[in-house]
């Protein structure tokens, strides 16, 4: 399974499950490799805000791609992430990603 975290419906950043039903905050803290918390920026390095620019992080067997995200909130640290468990590369998980959350994709990708 995939996950997003970003924005997508309302204003602020929640995690969403494909076909955008927002996963639970219990859900999150039970199944995460890591504190829901540090998804919201903090695998993303501080001194630079490049938007669409990815970042790789493996944690605990699962693969995250992180990317300071304007696209979808104007303000400063807004970003994004894509996550699922098992080891890949970007490639692999953005290609999962593309096929799960393509209006994202698409939308972080094309934002100028």
């Amino acid at each position: 399974m995939i996950y997003y975290f970003g924005k997508l419906k309302e204003p602020g950043h929640y995690l969403y499950a494909p076909g955008g039903r927002t996963v639970s905050h219990s859900f999150a803290v039970a199944n995460l490799p890591l504190r829901y918390e540090v998804l919201d920026g903090g695998l993303l390095p501080q001194c630079d805000e490049v938007q669409g620019k990815q970042h790789l992080s493996i944690v605990n067997g699962w693969t995250i791609v992180s990317m300071w995200d304007r696209s979808g909130d104007s303000r400063g640290r807004s970003n994004s992430s894509f996550l699922a468990e098992g080891v890949m590369t970007r490639e692999e998980l953005m290609q999962i990603a593309r096929h799960a959350f393509p209006d994202v994709v698409a939308r972080i990708e094309n934002f100028k």
